[in-house]
């Protein structure tokens, strides 16, 4: 897998923590990160993280719940990965709706950062 997704509840103050670490993060790991695509939701942010390499399932909890993730989904993601039961593990609701169908709240999206990698001479 090479999708790292995070659900943060906070404001841009913690938007900008999070992007501060993942910068960080990106740079422990040698510049595997290609994109991060942000999202407003009704509590907080939604962050989509490419990989450039396949990360595997347990690195991935591991990472979201490093960079920040809700902890209570990154426990059930990390029990759901060991009950390998799902490929759909990892979700982030786009909409939530109530029982008749109505939306009660929706991403909105926010930026896109595109990591490139700097080479250096000698």
């Amino acid at each position: 897998m090479k999708a790292i997704k995070l659900d943060l509840d906070g404001g841009k103050s913690l938007l900008r923590e999070t992007l501060k670490r993942i910068e960080i993060a990106n740079k422990i790991l040698d510049n595997n990160f290609e994109t991060t695509i942000v999202y407003k939701t009704k509590h907080g942010w939604h962050l989509y993280i490419t990989a450039k390499k396949d990360l595997g399932e347990y690195r991935i909890v591991a990472m979201q719940a490093i960079l920040g993730s809700d902890w209570a989904r990154e426990l059930y993601n990390y029990k759901r990965v060991g009950l390998n039961k799902s490929k759909n593990w990892n979700i982030l609701f786009k909409v939530k709706r109530n029982l008749e169908g109505k939306i009660l709240s929706k991403e909105k999206y926010y930026c896109t950062i595109n990591y490139k990698r700097v080479l250096k001479n000698g």
